[in-house]
């Protein structure tokens, strides 16, 4: 029973996973209209990214990107060199790296990405590891967090160098999406005020197709003080059976209408904030309700953009404040404020972080002797989750 509760889990998880990667895939098409791209995978030519010369060879970085990220390959947001080393369309300041997924190329990377879903089996790391250089920095890549990761952690101890993930202490911080102040040009064309409840008449809105999680609970006691609607197959478990396909304008035209969007995690980890805050609200101008139970701070979240129902005494207090919210459009036009000051964006900036890192002499050498240790569930999740079910019976 308990294996089928987990294969039913993971099928679960990979259906809410293949809905942010086709959610991806389309902002990151998008953008690519937006951009020219100048320069191919390594190996093609192309003056300015690649050296002429084995002088100007040596001063390069090559990076390796070893697997596929959730078995697609090449990584969708990373086709070509030119990708990795700008950002926003500008080069990054340190540019001086290369991207290849010849997996010929692995004794001479300078870094070897592997996504923590698609890693090799550990008998083929440790082969990997026999001919591999003492200045070679093994990166483990994951947006999931430790309950959906899938391996045992464990088994992966004494490979990696580097850690690149959504959370702050990572090596490299790799969060979902990212924003950046307005230009000077941009923030006088957001200066015109906008009432962002004009033609929303509906209140709240959850999408979840993962169930039975602690979120659940909270939606139900919720549901107790106000108007929620569910859609998708975790609406039967409250007597809903509201349909809304991402895919189709008819559903982009109803998110729009409600005011506001319960942005909860399958599990409240620390620093895990996914497309459920940075997509699926602000592309439908919703306001997220976020279930902490950390304080949410800028460098996770756009401040003053979203209410953390672990800031309230009780979810009857949440509840109250959300009615207030609904009856008064300045207060709630409050939540929009941001987009007066900050943008988002749809490409992360860890890849100029990660070539400056490669080029930098003065980081000192690290191993990830206890892989399973960083990525343990009980020090990254339940701790927190404990929060959540005081919160519960209040």
């Amino acid at each position: 029973m308990e294996k089928v509760e987990e294969n039913n889990e993971k099928q679960a998880r990979l259906n809410e996973t293949m809905i942010t990667i086709r959610s991806r895939l389309l902002e990151i098409k998008n953008t690519g209209k937006q951009v020219k791209m100048t320069a191919t995978v390594e190996g093609e030519k192309h003056s300015k990214l690649h050296p002429q010369n084995k002088s100007q060879e040596m001063q390069y970085k090559l990076v390796l990107i070893y697997t596929p990220w959730f078995g697609i390959m090449p990584w969708p947001q990373l086709k070509n060199t030119y990708n990795f080393t700008h950002f926003n369309g500008k080069s990054c300041k340190e540019s001086r790296c290369r991207l290849t997924y010849d997996k010929k190329d692995l004794a001479r990377s300078d870094a070897v990405m592997f996504h923590g879903t698609d890693l090799p089996s550990v008998n083929t790391m440790k082969e990997m590891s026999r001919n591999r250089s003492l200045n070679q920095r093994w990166v483990f890549f994951i947006h999931e967090n430790p309950y959906y990761t899938f391996i045992n952690t464990n088994m992966y101890n004494g490979f990696f160098n580097w850690t690149m993930t959504y959370r702050r202490d990572s090596d490299i911080f790799a969060p979902y999406r990212y924003y950046t102040p307005l230009d000077s040009t941009e923030t006088s064309i957001n200066k015109k005020q906008r009432n962002y409840a004009q033609g929303k008449d509906k209140f709240i809105a959850w999408m979840v197709s993962n169930c039975g999680k602690l979120r659940d609970k909270v939606t139900a006691k919720l549901l107790k003080y106000v108007n929620v609607t569910v859609f998708g197959p975790c609406g039967k478990h409250f007597n809903q059976t509201n349909r809304c396909n991402r895919k189709t304008r008819d559903c982009e035209k109803l998110l729009k209408r409600f005011k506001f969007y319960l942005s909860f995690e399958n599990r409240n980890c620390i620093d895990y904030v996914t497309e459920k805050y940075w997509y699926t609200s602000f592309n439908h101008d919703m306001v997220p309700i976020v279930l902490g139970p950390l304080k949410y701070d800028s460098k996770i979240a756009i401040p003053d953009s979203y209410i953390n129902v672990m800031d309230f005494p009780s979810l009857k207090d949440l509840a109250s404040y959300l009615k207030y919210l609904d009856k008064n459009d300045t207060a709630y036009n409050e939540y929009f404020q941001w987009k007066r000051k900050y943008k988002l964006g749809n490409m992360n900036p860890w890849k100029c972080q990660m070539c400056a890192d490669l080029h930098n002499p003065n980081l000192p050498p690290k191993v990830y002797d206890d892989l399973g240790s960083y990525w343990d569930k009980k020090k990254s999740c339940e701790k927190y989750e404990e929060e959540v079910r005081k919160l519960l019976q209040r």
